[in-house]
């Protein structure tokens, strides 16, 4: 768990998950779609809920680096 919160607070890792998110959300990964409307709840859901938890996971991993460094302060 402490490598995958080293890397979520990594500064570039922001800038890559963003490419990444603006990738699923792009109009080219939609038009794909347009062929099977009902499939198109699961292929909108997927990256939007992968996306949420990416968030959650930074936010996560920065919490407890803040109380890591508390902790290091008092000792």
């Amino acid at each position: 768990m402490k490598h995958i919160s080293k890397l979520l607070r990594q500064p570039g890792f922001d800038l890559l998950f963003f490419y990444l998110a603006l990738a699923f959300f792009s109009w080219p990964f939609f038009a794909k779609i347009d062929q099977y409307p009902e499939k198109m709840f699961g292929y909108i859901f997927l990256p939007w809920g992968i996306t949420v938890f990416t968030l959650f996971l930074i936010s996560q991993s920065l919490i407890s680096s803040d109380e890591d460094e508390q902790d290091a302060e008092k000792e």
